[in-house]
């Protein structure tokens, strides 16, 4: 510090922003510093990674069921003929048989009962039991005939694997089930089965019973839902946060990637991927943002992953306050005798920098009075992320102030002085990650996306992307990574 009261030092910035820059107004009783420029806005933060949002797409087993039914004929008839080679032998005689051929028919009924859905894994079954009777007339010896009716038990039903097409319809492998439980004829002490020819009787139709509700499924269209949740997603939904200024969020989606399909006992899920990048903004309503047509799906894998970015302001006022905090009370011995206290900090910002500009009082044993003014550093400020804390690297004094200081205050170029500020210029983010938190709970605890969508999911892990310095505060860019799904309280008639 200058011995002469009333001395002001006039220091004009015009460095380039990779070094830190200090200036220094000295006076016993009036400082004028001149400090370095301040940056009109924030620098263009980056862009925060896709998430992979999840959306199930349900279709209510009624549907499905409904379908099924319209599908499936109530009954069938039956009308067969056939041959029955029989073998007698005689007690007495052994080794004597007797080849005889038996020409029978057989007519009849089955009707089906309420078809079952059940869903396991992708599929879906459809299973019914059917009661009939067949009546059967035998021809043991030409002009002998033998009646006989019965009942017939048959289990059917199919097991559907159902996928998307490109056009989101429905597509479905459809594989018939069947099972003749019991079609048998006692004639004259024989056994006669006739299991095989109600068989090959029903199959034929449970095939073609297949392919029609191969057809029905495919003509359920979950395109327009899913279009539906596609053009809402961009709208700006307002998130309420007690004690906070308003929060918006924005979902800009990119892709379609891979429905996958599931089903169990309340129905068919379509669950549809949709990559998008998911932002929150402090303050005014973001535009909304035209996401174009609905996009075919993309048959690649996909697995879901939230990354939410929830931007945090840290004002200059209240780090400067903090720095403040951090510097009371602390003496610095220097060499000759001088005791250097720190009184006051202020903070701004220069481009991507930050500028630290430290009040000092030096009680100098050679001067009359103390020396007192500012002294202006800058430096890069970062997130050390094990101390979830800022850091400011790159801290140094500016060539011009340095130069300055070698004529008029060389002592004041000591280490000590540069490295105290450096270790004292900390700031705690546990704050701001709680914050960031609680913006994102706030979103995904059955948030109303709109009235048929609810937002819900979890956070697993909070860190910083990046920092902002802006004209008034530092930009905190905190993003928030775990699961995130919309789910559909009610979807509209799938048809």
């Amino acid at each position: 510090m200058s011995r002469l009261a009333g001395l002001s030092v006039l220091l004009i910035h015009r460095a380039p922003l990779a070094v830190m820059v200090g200036a220094l107004a000295l006076t016993g009783c009036r400082v004028r510093p001149e400090a370095p420029e301040r940056t009109a806005d924030h620098q263009e933060p980056p862009a925060v990674a896709e998430s992979t949002v999840a959306i199930p797409v349900r279709i209510p087993l009624a549907v499905v069921q409904a379908a099924v039914e319209s599908a499936v004929p109530p009954g069938y008839e039956i009308h067969k003929a056939g041959d029955k080679t029989i073998t007698v032998r005689i007690s007495k005689f052994p080794k004597i048989e007797i080849n005889h051929v038996l020409h029978w028919w057989a007519d009849g009924s089955i009707a089906r009962g309420p078809i079952a859905i059940a869903g396991e894994g992708r599929s879906l079954t459809a299973t019914t039991d059917c009661n009939g009777s067949l009546t059967g007339r035998f021809e043991v010896f030409k002009g002998a005939d033998v009646r006989e009716t019965l009942s017939v038990e048959v289990g059917i039903g199919v097991r559907v694997t159902p996928s998307v097409t490109p056009d989101w319809r429905l597509n479905a492998q459809v594989d018939p089930i069947l099972q003749v439980r019991r079609a048998e004829f006692s004639v004259a002490g024989f056994d006669i089965s006739v299991r095989d020819h109600v068989d090959s009787a029903l199959r034929p139709h449970l095939d073609k019973a297949a392919v029609s509700a191969n057809a029905a499924i495919s003509a359920l269209a979950i395109a327009d839902p899913v279009r539906g949740v596609w053009s809402s997603l961009t709208e700006p939904r307002q998130v309420t946060i007690p004690s906070a200024p308003p929060v918006w969020v924005s979902i800009v989606p990119s892709a379609i990637l891979a429905p996958t399909l599931h089903a169990d006992a309340s129905g068919l899920t379509v669950l549809v991927g949709a990559k998008a990048r998911i932002a929150m903004r402090v303050g005014s309503r973001p535009a909304a943002q035209d996401p174009g047509p609905l996009p075919a799906p993309d048959t690649s894998a996909w697995a879901p992953g939230l990354a939410l970015e929830a931007p945090i302001a840290l004002s200059y006022d209240t780090m400067a306050h903090e720095a403040r905090t951090a510097f009371q009370d602390e003496v610095y011995p220097l060499s000759g005798g001088i005791l250097l206290r720190i009184t006051d900090v202020k903070l701004y910002s220069l481009g991507e920098r930050l500028v630290v500009g430290a009040y000092v009082d030096a009680d100098v044993p050679w001067s009359f009075w103390n020396t007192k003014g500012w002294i202006y550093f800058w430096g890069t400020p970062v997130v050390t992320p094990a101390d979830k804390r800022i850091d400011v690297t790159q801290f140094d004094y500016h060539e011009q102030t340095r130069s300055y200081l070698l004529k008029v205050a060389d002592w004041l170029l000591h280490d000590t002085v540069r490295d105290a500020m450096q270790r004292k210029l900390r700031w705690d983010l546990t704050k701001p990650y709680a914050q960031a938190t609680t913006m994102a709970n706030a979103l995904l605890a059955d948030f109303r996306w709109r009235e048929d969508l609810v937002v819900r999911g979890s956070v697993s892990e909070v860190g910083v992307t990046h920092l902002s310095p802006g004209n008034d505060d530092l930009r905190v860019g905190v993003v928030v990574k775990g699961q995130l799904t919309l789910e559909a309280s009610a979807i509209p008639p799938i048809q």
